[in-house]
């Protein structure tokens, strides 16, 4: 204090800013120390799974079993429409004068089958 006295006392500042940032850091570990104990308590533990398509998720644990099933059905619905998708005799690329020649084509087969079979 016997020292020149400044405006702004930046040793000062500095100090109590690093000494706030301790305080915020031992603060928030602190919360989350106890954030783990009370996840630990009630069974609410956080896993992580890899899903269908390959990535890594994060659950609760009691909500695994839920999880894992619904990406079972979509995994399911996935499956369901390549089938339907490759049964299609015309592919979803296909321009629309494409799809009126393979149409006008399948119906002069059609045509001629009908043909052949009532001679």
């Amino acid at each position: 204090e016997n020292g020149p006295i400044y405006m702004v006392d930046f040793q000062r500042k500095i100090y109590e800013q690093v000494s706030q940032n301790q305080y915020e850091c031992n603060k928030r570990e602190k919360s989350e120390n106890d954030n783990e104990e009370q996840a630990v308590c009630s069974d609410e533990e956080w896993v992580e799974y890899t899903d269908s398509l390959g990535r890594s998720r994060k659950c609760l644990r009691k909500d695994l079993p839920q999880m894992k099933l619904n990406d079972q059905q979509m995994t399911m619905v996935d499956d369901k429409d390549k089938n339907d998708r490759s049964k299609s005799p015309s592919p979803d690329l296909l321009s629309e004068d494409m799809r009126r020649e393979r149409e006008r084509v399948r119906w002069e087969r059609e045509a001629y089958r009908e043909a052949m079979g009532d001679e």
